[in-house]
């Protein structure tokens, strides 16, 4: 299996952290540039978030086959 792009996980409490709060926006979008559509944002030492960024992806992912992927608790 091909392993997706990270953003750098060496300051993830500062400057990941803090520059989503800032402007999550931009976040994602600066993160898109550099490491495409799909990528592991690295928000939080204790949890992977990953970010689909075509909409195809997310119906495949939450809609076409939601009962072979696994999704947080915190998804409803």
């Amino acid at each position: 299996m091909k392993k997706l792009p990270q953003v750098p996980i060496e300051n993830i409490i500062t400057r990941n952290a803090l520059a989503f709060a800032r402007n999550p926006l931009l976040f994602f979008e600066s993160n898109r540039s550099k490491f495409g559509d799909v990528y592991d944002s690295n928000l939080s030492p204790f949890f992977g978030m990953y970010v689909f960024c075509k909409p195809e992806y997310v119906k495949h992912f939450l809609i076409d086959n939601a009962k072979n992927y696994t999704k947080s608790y915190a998804y409803g």
